[in-house]
């Protein structure tokens, strides 16, 4: 009797071998997560706590002892002004692979974000919103990806970053007064800059001082946040 054709394509399939995939672009150096407890300053729950995601550069400045818990309190209480506080923190420390940094260093406009690169890896995190912290070893950025911005790049024909949504990439050139810039007050933190776009998908403003200021006088930069982003923010939880 002759084998039903569905049973022959079912056994060569369970024949071939698998097809080998790309490298990996990360290896994962460690696992831990920040508790809320820990920011400094340590900010009380407030109407919404945002959990966060980070995926963190093995040796840069991110991992040196008390940094995230530094950088995460200053924006927790920035955000502490409308009702919203950062809740725990997911940290994977990776360590990219010189193909990765490669890839992420070289932005091809006709294939859309560099970041796109990375986006399929299996172990990163699900959760979002997601921080992807990088040391020097790829160009000094600071960027997120938004409601706004991934449409922008949808209208522009590249609705693959799609998968880009509620990301955002930071250098630690950018770290608060990274950028040795008369601009950025005490209070200003980049991280809550950027996570204040994916929040309540704000944009850059002339208002100063400022969290989303986009003047250059001294002290324009700020952690301040008006009424209005504020009730922005708070929109996109549904309060």
């Amino acid at each position: 009797m002759r084998p039903a054709p569905w049973l022959c394509c079912s056994l060569l399939a369970l024949a071939a071998p698998a097809i080998a995939g790309e490298p990996a672009k990360f290896e994962v150096v460690a696992r831990r997560v920040v508790s809320s407890t820990q920011y400094v300053p340590y900010t009380p729950a407030a109407r919404v706590s945002v959990p966060l995601s980070l995926v963190v550069e093995s040796g840069s400045d991110w991992t040196k002892p008390a940094a995230l818990e530094e950088t995460l309190g200053k924006a927790s209480r920035i955000f502490a002004r409308c009702g919203l506080t950062l809740a725990d923190a997911e940290v994977l420390e990776v360590r990219w692979s010189q193909q990765a940094l490669q890839e992420l260093a070289d932005p091809n406009p006709y294939f859309g974000p560099s970041q796109l690169h990375v986006m399929d890896e299996p172990l990163l995190p699900k959760r979002r919103p997601v921080a992807f912290l990088f040391s020097n070893s790829v160009p000094a950025t600071a960027k997120a990806f938004s409601l706004n911005s991934v449409a922008a790049y949808q209208h522009a024909g590249h609705p693959e970053v799609a998968k880009l949504l509620n990301t955002t990439w930071l250098t630690t050139r950018w770290q608060e007064g990274g950028q040795d810039s008369s601009a950025l007050a005490p209070s200003f933190s980049v991280l809550a800059h950027e996570l204040a776009h994916l929040f309540g998908n704000l944009e850059h403003v002339p208002l100063s001082p400022n969290l989303m200021s986009s003047a250059e006088t001294p002290g324009a930069q700020s952690g301040d946040l008006a009424d209005g982003q504020c009730s922005e923010i708070l929109k996109l939880y549904g309060l």
